[in-house]
């Protein structure tokens, strides 16, 4: 089952593409997400983002090693 991990660049919450997730998940991939990114007070909004590139390594990094293979980041 191929690997999406999705990254919201708005103000609403990955909640908010239920829809759109249920349609990936039918036709054959996981979804995951973090909900509220950016969000998180270990990793703090700043110039250039880098805490925010760090938090969504550290999500991505143990999904991609639990499936053994490439994930697409949308």
């Amino acid at each position: 089952m191929p690997l999406i991990i999705f990254s919201h660049a708005n103000s609403f919450g990955a909640s908010t593409y239920g829809v759109m997730f249920e349609s990936l998940r039918q036709r054959g991939f996981r979804i995951e997400a973090i909900e509220r990114f950016g969000h998180a007070p270990q990793y703090p909004v700043s110039n250039n983002w880098p805490q925010l590139v760090q938090q969504l390594i550290d999500f991505a990094t143990p999904l991609v090693q639990q499936t053994g293979q490439s994930a697409y980041l949308v």
